[in-house]
């Protein structure tokens, strides 16, 4: 055990030292949806809304409500940070539950993949959600069934592929006969359904009994349109990816990882677990009485180490393939994004450094973990030639920006005295909520068809064409129909800023002293 403290200690102090840099130096967003994300969770104790809210997930909100209230972004970045570094160290421990030779090298190779490192100083949902995934397996791997549950349950408040877990976690707890846990897994759901029905007003639905019109909630609020507005893409998009995933370096010794796992979990199949070996039985490793046929009965392993190393390479790949599916088939919003797979970054980890030790040992090569930091830090070097870090703002970010300068310090806000814009970081960078009452309108098709008074109108092609929930989907021509008076002059000067010029300005028919607009 001792000796992984030092490679542990100098891979926190590199990786935390440069993602604090980064997250210091970087004003600009991840992604669109990383600033969405921040102005819930800053505005969320006092606007309790954004709790429940389901797009922002209430895990993720709560998780990072207080760091963004108190310090800001830097606050919820700082805290991403913690995620990615306590996803390693359990990485890490896991590795020392099944006896890895040299479990240190999951704790490098979690924190060596490229996302885990941008999404560090972010404020997305993938880490929070890979820290309770990682939680929930770690616990399988000890055993502990309550403790499995608890962070499998609370999965679906932190992104939309909790969902499949819960079913993976019940179907596991039935086959290793802890089958009463099971009630434990929709707990978190109805807790949320409820909380989210009571804050938005106790809303019934048609055919549904006022009684039971809570337990509809989550369902009518869902934001995920079936058919995404995305284009959809080629099936093994995100395969080609995984290279980019791992770390270009790194992946072999993802693929080896995986085949050595593989070959461990079919080395025992029909064994059992032996005391001080295998680990202590409970009553919880598998029988072949407990397997319901026989085709089962030959391929599953029996003991319960064995079992954690198949799922080590089956949870990644239901992930992989999951999405795959998805964006091939242009459902539930998919936009192909490779920071989906971030979601099993300890996964990752474990088959890289599964894959590194055997190569080492099968080679007698030496120093595995001074090379393993080596392979870490080389892709650095990408950054010098192509510098992507820190994040600067993108040319949309500073059109939102320009915005914002230009309504809060114009005279056009006297008539029109709220706001409604298509790009989230408008409201960011006049500091207000995307429900603040005081000063803009929420985005949606529902209210640009009211037109209502001394409203500007804020249209930009990407956000306002794009989006996971189709009713924020909203055309030109359906702002037009609407009734808004487009003003190309207001525009010009934002789009004299950055390569396009496609943003549109509208105001709506009538001011807020009932004059019609020009």
């Amino acid at each position: 055990m001792n000796r992984d403290w030092p490679p542990i200690l100098i891979a926190t102090l590199i990786f935390a030292g440069l993602s604090l840099w980064m997250a210091a130096a970087s004003p600009g967003f991840l992604e669109a949806d990383a600033c969405t994300h921040y102005q819930y969770a800053r505005f969320a104790l006092g606007e309790t809304h954004y709790l429940v809210n389901v797009w922002g997930r209430p895990f993720v909100t709560a998780l990072y409500a207080i760091p963004a209230t108190l310090l800001g972004r830097m606050g919820v970045r700082v805290t991403s940070l913690a995620c990615a570094v306590l996803i390693a160290t359990i990485a890490w421990r896991i590795a020392r539950d099944l006896k890895f030779r040299r479990p240190a090298l999951a704790f490098v190779f979690t924190l060596a993949q490229p996302l885990v490192f941008l999404h560090s100083f972010s404020e997305l949902t993938e880490l929070p959600f890979a820290l309770l995934l990682a939680m929930a397996f770690w616990a399988y791997v000890r055993r502990e069934w309550g403790v499995m549950t608890i962070f499998v349950a609370l999965a679906p408040t932190a992104r939309p592929e909790g969902f499949g877990f819960l079913l993976i976690a019940a179907l596991a707890l039935i086959v290793h006969r802890r089958w009463w846990w099971i009630v434990l897994l929709p707990v978190p759901l109805l807790i949320w359904t409820y909380a989210g029905w009571v804050i938005y007003g106790r809303p019934e639905y048609p055919g549904v009994g006022v009684h039971w019109s809570w337990l509809f909630w989550l369902k009518h609020e869902w934001p995920y349109a079936q058919k995404s507005t995305y284009a959809s893409g080629p099936l093994l998009h995100f395969v080609a990816l995984l290279p980019a995933v791992a770390s270009p370096l790194i992946f072999p010794f993802v693929l080896i990882g995986a085949w050595m796992s593989v070959h461990e979990a079919r080395r025992h199949v029909g064994t059992k677990a032996r005391s001080g070996e295998e680990g202590i039985e409970d009553g919880s490793e598998l029988t072949q009485s407990s397997l319901p046929s026989p085709s089962l009965r030959a391929f599953v392993p029996t003991c319960l180490r064995a079992s954690s190393q198949l799922l080590i390479v089956a949870i990644p790949l239901f992930i992989l393939t999951a999405h795959s599916l998805l964006f091939w088939l242009g459902r539930m919003a998919s936009s192909g994004e490779i920071r989906y797979l971030l979601i099993v970054a300890p996964f990752w980890g474990l088959l890289a450094a599964s894959g590194w030790e055997w190569t080492f040992e099968r080679f007698h090569w030496r120093r595995p973990y001074v090379w393993a930091g080596a392979a870490a830090l080389l892709p650095i070097l990408v950054n010098i030639h192509y510098p992507v870090l820190p994040l600067h703002l993108t040319a949309d970010g500073m059109k939102a920006r320009s915005i914002a300068d230009w309504y809060r310090h114009g005279q056009v806000s006297t008539d029109y005295p709220r706001i409604l814009s298509s790009n989230p970081e408008v409201a960011y960078f006049m500091g207000v909520s995307h429900t603040d009452a005081g000063w803009v309108r929420d985005w949606s098709k529902q209210t640009i068809a009211k037109a209502q008074p001394g409203t500007v109108l804020v249209w930009d092609p990407v956000y306002g064409t794009h989006n996971a929930d189709a009713e924020r989907v909203v055309t030109l021509e359906e702002i037009r129909a609407a009734g808004w008076v487009e003003r190309p002059e207001l525009a010009e000067p934002i789009n004299e800023i950055g390569d396009s010029d496609d943003w549109h300005v509208f105001l709506s028919p009538i001011s807020i002293f009932g004059r019609k607009s020009n």
